[in-house]
């Protein structure tokens, strides 16, 4: 069953992507969709709120990465037929976040000026070989493992060697 979304209405508080993100999951806290129902293509969801598509795929993609709908290559998105404890709305004032002190862990805090030495997180970009990184990216674009549509669990050669070892180490 797909369903139709031709009289959502955005709220007009926040950002478009934040509108349909809450749009979006409201419906699905609310019990309005049921579990397997198919999402609307991404092209018709984006005409009936009058939004741009890029929107409409980051909103679709947030709530896969959430657990509320998964993909099915194909068939486009599907509404995850998990029990209704999954789903269960925070109130937005039972979530509470606490500044980290300044000095966490005891750590000296770093004085004078930043010049990026030993410091984690800045890379020596001055170094990175980007000529070679080039030649290396094009020509391997053509393989399809690169491009991210390789299997998710990985290389299977690599895990199924990775067996025995794991074995023995679990002993």
């Amino acid at each position: 069953m797909r369903l139709l979304t031709n009289n959502l209405q955005l709220s007009g508080q926040g950002s478009l992507q934040q509108q349909l993100y809450q749009l979006l999951q409201q419906q699905l806290l609310g019990g309005n969709w049921p579990g397997g129902a198919l999402l609307p293509s991404s092209r018709q969801l984006a005409a009936d709120l009058s939004l741009s598509r890029n929107t409409v795929n980051q909103v679709l993609q947030q709530l896969v990465a959430e657990g509320y709908i998964e993909g099915q290559p194909g068939r486009g998105y599907q509404v995850c037929s998990l029990p209704e404890q999954y789903f269960q709305p925070q109130p937005a004032s039972a979530v509470t976040v606490k500044p980290l002190p300044l000095q966490h862990y005891s750590l000296p805090q770093k004085q004078g000026p930043v010049n990026g030495l030993l410091q984690p997180g800045v890379s020596a970009l001055q170094h990175f070989p980007y000529a070679l990184w080039q030649r290396l990216q094009q020509r391997h674009s053509n393989r399809v493992a690169l491009s991210g549509f390789a299997d998710p669990l990985g290389y299977l050669p690599l895990r199924q060697a990775l067996v025995p070892y794991c074995v023995r180490r679990g002993k």
